[in-house]
């Protein structure tokens, strides 16, 4: 009887315990008033990991999945299979714009306050990349991005499995 109240508590303590589980993106926020460091250099303002499934958008400046390309969404991982072929498109959305980066892919593991100046210089388009573009997406690609809320931003390509889901990596500057 003893170990059977036992097994039950324990039970109970693993339940609480599971559904305090953030399942959603790891994002965090930081950075107010004029987004500046005390050094001058600009703050993040969201930054975590997310796979994106396909059909889906994504909002880079609260870091949350939205159901299509509406608002919120800064751009919409479109998935499209072919006589047995997958593809997919990542269009910018809400006046969001983006960029393919010739930046290694390690610049997300660096300090982000570097990073800024260089961001703010990229030529960006809303036209959409594509898996099979002349300068597709694929792992390691990094993407510089000005978001629908005119924040700048990279991402990082972490995963782009045969399912066509978006892995990525980001950080959003403070205004």
């Amino acid at each position: 009887m003893k170990r059977i109240t036992v097994t039950v508590i324990l039970i109970g303590l693993l339940l609480a315990a599971c559904s305090r589980w953030n399942v959603e993106p790891k994002t965090t926020a930081s950075g107010s008033g004029t987004g500046t460091g005390t050094d001058g250099s600009k703050t993040v303002f969201s930054k975590g990991q997310v796979s994106v499934p396909g059909l889906k958008g994504y909002d880079l400046d609260a870091g949350k999945i939205t159901d299509d390309g509406a608002l919120p969404a800064d751009f919409y991982w479109n998935v499209e299979t072919y006589a047995g072929k997958s593809r997919a498109d990542l269009y910018a959305h809400n006046g969001a714009k983006f960029t393919i980066t010739t930046l290694d892919v390690s610049v997300l593991d660096r300090q982000p306050s570097t990073l800024y100046t260089t961001l703010t210089q990229q030529t960006y388009t809303d036209y959409p990349i594509a898996t099979d573009s002349s300068i597709p997406i694929r792992l390691g690609t990094v993407i510089a991005f000005q978001t629908n809320e005119g924040r700048y931003g990279i991402f990082r390509v972490d995963r782009l499995g045969t399912d066509l889901v978006l892995a990525i990596t980001w950080l959003t500057y403070v205004k």
